[in-house]
């Protein structure tokens, strides 16, 4: 009644919006290339209408880009290298997606549909930290003290701006009356209008009890955070698919390409390289090789979904037009990568950042630590991932100098062990080849571990 009131929006979640009419695809072949989600949405939509499909999936796994580490679990590389993880039991990594924004109705439907539970995930945290060499002097600051005396000084600009009347736009007396009233909620201003720091932005001396007065910071000058350049830090929640509230599925994101892949029983086949795909007056047909055996195969069905990468299927013997064949082939990935590590929580225990992001400026690199529990006795070691984004250019430079700058200070070659106290781990080897810091590891800081060189499997 109160969504038929237009007083509550019609839930968006919902596992899907396509509508095919049941036993629509009755004695009708498809075959699928890639088990990854689309793949498997795929898969699992055509089954419900009847239609008999085949998934062809190179690896051993489903989920493709869905992927979650965890201890024992081997990482082949392309290169021939192999690492066998080795985090604390009850601690995994989401080597690629991390996270499911509120606004993904379709695949939190499918959740809903098949019993994912999921978590909230903290994307975000005022305490975390944002770093320019030109501001503070360099060291770190709060997220929440850039934001509001950001947002303090501008306040006071327009304020400003407001009582000269020096807007192109005029407004009447009321409208200036409460747009001043506005702004002086919006920065924190004082009364008659400037912008004299803020207890939003955090404190030099914390309030307590009685006499306890809060000491407020004070505020950032204003030229030095216009030249800091964070406000990609600053914004970075803003952004659409960024927004609270932010969810991942409990025990890691693969928790969703297992729940496609148990209801899809016998409809993928694993270590089944697709090599060729050819078109045939009937529909297609598609060669593959079973690298289990060796053997070469082919499979026949009325038609074909591919949902592969295109930086692999440009490597495919095929029939595409060469319209087609172009377009694959004009298709360039922009560079990703993540590094894992595992350690005492210093961020929570030094620094009191529950989750979120730090930054640094000028610099597409985030560092994320995340949680689900706070403060228990039982997981007294942590889990941070620091991502990096680079372009193709920047990944390049980086490859020939052999440098990475990394504001925690993780080695870029080798392996950190596992170590009997509290230690550091390190995923690898480094996907930018073994080389130098900007500072090294300083193991008094994070607790003890034992750097090793990387082993050739």
């Amino acid at each position: 009644m109160m969504q038929s009131l237009g007083l509550l929006a019609i839930p968006a979640a919902k596992a899907s919006t396509v509508a095919l009419q049941e036993n629509s695809g009755k004695g009708k072949t498809v075959v699928i290339l890639g088990a990854g989600i689309a793949g498997m949405v795929a898969a699992w939509e055509l089954k419900k209408a009847g239609y008999n499909c085949t998934i062809l999936e190179a690896r051993n796994r489903a989920g493709g880009r869905n992927w979650t580490i965890r201890n024992g679990t081997r990482v082949e590389m392309t290169d021939g290298t192999a690492e066998t993880c080795q985090f604390a039991d009850g601690h995994y990594f989401n080597a690629g997606p991390a996270r499911l924004p509120s606004a993904h109705h379709t695949i939190l439907g499918y959740c809903r549909e098949f019993g994912v539970p999921l978590e909230v995930e903290v994307n975000s945290s005022r305490s975390a930290l944002l770093q320019c060499d030109s501001l503070n002097g360099g060291k770190p600051v709060e997220q929440r003290q850039v934001m509001n005396d950001t947002r303090g000084h501008v306040a006071e600009l327009l304020a400003k701006s407001v009582n000269k009347q020096a807007l192109d736009e005029a407004l009447t007396n009321e409208d200036k009356e409460r747009m001043l009233e506005f702004l002086r909620k919006y920065g924190d201003l004082s009364p008659d209008n400037f912008y004299k720091g803020s207890a939003r932005s955090g404190y030099k001396t914390n309030p307590g009890a009685a006499d306890q007065v809060g000491v407020p910071r004070d505020p950032l000058d204003m030229h030095a955070l216009l030249n800091a350049s964070l406000w990609e830090a600053m914004l970075f929640e803003e952004m659409y698919d960024m927004q609270a509230t932010m969810f991942q599925p409990v025990g890691g994101m693969d928790q969703i390409a297992v729940a496609f892949e148990t209801r899809l029983t016998g409809v993928i086949r694993f270590e089944t390289p697709v090599e060729q795909i050819r078109q045939t007056p009937k529909g297609v047909r598609i060669g593959y090789r079973d690298r289990k055996t060796g053997s070469a195969g082919t499979i026949e069905a009325d038609c074909c979904i591919c949902a592969m990468p295109l930086s692999i299927l440009k490597t495919i013997d095929a029939d595409f037009s060469p319209d087609f064949k172009n377009a694959i082939e004009g298709a360039k990935y922009d560079s990703a990568y993540k590094i894992a590590w595992e350690s005492r929580r210093f961020w929570e225990q030094d620094y009191s950042i529950y989750g979120g992001i730090s930054f640094q400026a000028n610099r597409r690199r985030g560092l994320v630590s995340q949680r689900k529990t706070f403060f228990g006795k039982r997981r007294d070691r942590g889990r941070i991932r620091h991502r990096e984004q680079h372009t193709h250019r920047q990944i390049e430079f980086r490859r020939k100098t052999g440098r990475l700058a990394c504001r925690h200070r993780t080695p870029a070659s080798g392996l950190l062990e596992r170590t009997d106290q509290a230690g550091l781990y390190f995923l690898g080897p480094h996907p930018l080849q073994p080389g130098l810091l900007d500072r090294p590891l300083r193991p008094e800081r994070y607790g003890p571990a034992r750097l090793r060189a990387p082993h050739r499997a």
